[in-house]
């Protein structure tokens, strides 16, 4: 019986021994599952601030790298980010070309679980980068533009959209007048010209994509196309060249282009584009509507107008600048 009572101590203190390893295999089962958990919510965390801080600043590039420097720094304190967590920088970059805006974020995770292996604490980070240049490519085009030789002086109206020859001085051949068919293709007319200019074109144009000329006055469709968008902005006061909001229906992206093929001596074919520009067309209170004004787009060019999309340092800027992460 003494011997019975003797094996079952003995057995006893091996649960005892496997009861703890199993506990401390179970605590570390939890460490995994739970403090790195945490590693992979706090990266994620830094992650996101860090990207959408990156691209808030390189929107400033084209106007100052200090400028560029204290919206990234902003942006991660107004989304509840610890500025002792992240680094700003924007300047020039040994790995790539052009200008960029780099945050770099590092915090420490505290553990629970992990606490019972030794682990206390663990360091994780994250970083981004971004960078602005010539835009290549562009949504939301309206199907005016203007030929790579045009001036963009600024301040000074200009007109893309003309009512009638004499008046047209497109360039394009007769029977055209400034408008555009984007998408390459005859058909549409004028309702595509329409809900374009007023909505603008609703698939993506890249440079290096060929246009055609819309031919007709389309005076209808541009005096509802204009009026749709002169009477969407709502700011107060009324944007003009001066002041205007980056939002504003009445700033429009407009192609710039080359021609491609000639369909004779004197009437283009089609064009390449080779950029983009920004444009803010003018308030028909400006002059007065009447016929004339129906039939024409009149306004003013931006510069250093950021867009999202695709940019490449070495795109010619005509105007209008694409930000996108390179990191």
């Amino acid at each position: 019986m003494e011997k019975v009572r003797s094996f079952l101590r003995r057995e006893e203190g091996s649960v005892l021994v496997i009861a703890a390893l199993a506990m401390t295999a179970l605590m570390g089962f939890a460490a995994l599952v739970t403090d790195v958990g945490l590693l992979y919510a706090e990266r994620a965390r830094l992650m996101d601030t860090a990207d959408a801080a990156a691209l808030a600043g390189a929107q400033e590039l084209p106007v100052s790298l200090e400028a560029a420097e204290h919206v990234a720094g902003h942006y991660i304190e107004r989304n509840g980010g610890d500025p002792s967590d992240f680094s700003v920088y924007a300047g020039t970059d040994p790995d790539y070309p052009g200008k960029v805006v780099r945050v770099t974020a590092n915090s420490e995770v505290d553990f629970f679980f992990a606490r019972v292996l030794g682990f206390t604490k663990a360091d994780v980070g994250a970083r981004a980068a971004a960078t602005a240049g010539g835009a290549t490519s562009a949504n939301h085009v309206v199907p005016i533009g203007i030929n790579k030789e045009q001036e963009r002086i600024p301040g000074k109206e200009y007109t893309l959209k003309f009512n009638a020859p004499p008046d047209d001085k497109s360039g394009l051949g007769a029977g055209n007048f400034g408008a555009l068919d984007l998408d390459g293709n005859n058909g549409g007319g004028a309702n595509d010209y329409r809900e374009r200019l007023k909505h603008g074109y609703k698939q993506v144009l890249k440079v290096g994509d060929v246009i055609i000329p819309e031919s007709g006055n389309m005076a209808g469709p541009t005096e509802h196309g204009v009026s749709h968008r002169l009477n969407g902005c709502n700011h107060y006061p009324r944007c003009t060249i001066y002041h205007y909001e980056k939002d504003c229906p009445r700033v429009v992206v407009i192609p710039v282009y080359e021609i491609y093929e000639m369909q004779n001596e004197n009437k283009v074919k089609s064009m390449k584009i080779v950029g983009f520009a920004a444009f803010l067309l003018k308030d028909y209170s400006e002059e007065g509507k009447g016929n004339n004004a129906k039939a024409t787009i009149k306004g003013y060019f931006l510069h250093d107008y950021v867009i999202p999309g695709d940019s490449d340092p070495e795109q010619k800027n005509y105007g209008v600048y694409g930000v996108n992460l390179i990191e």
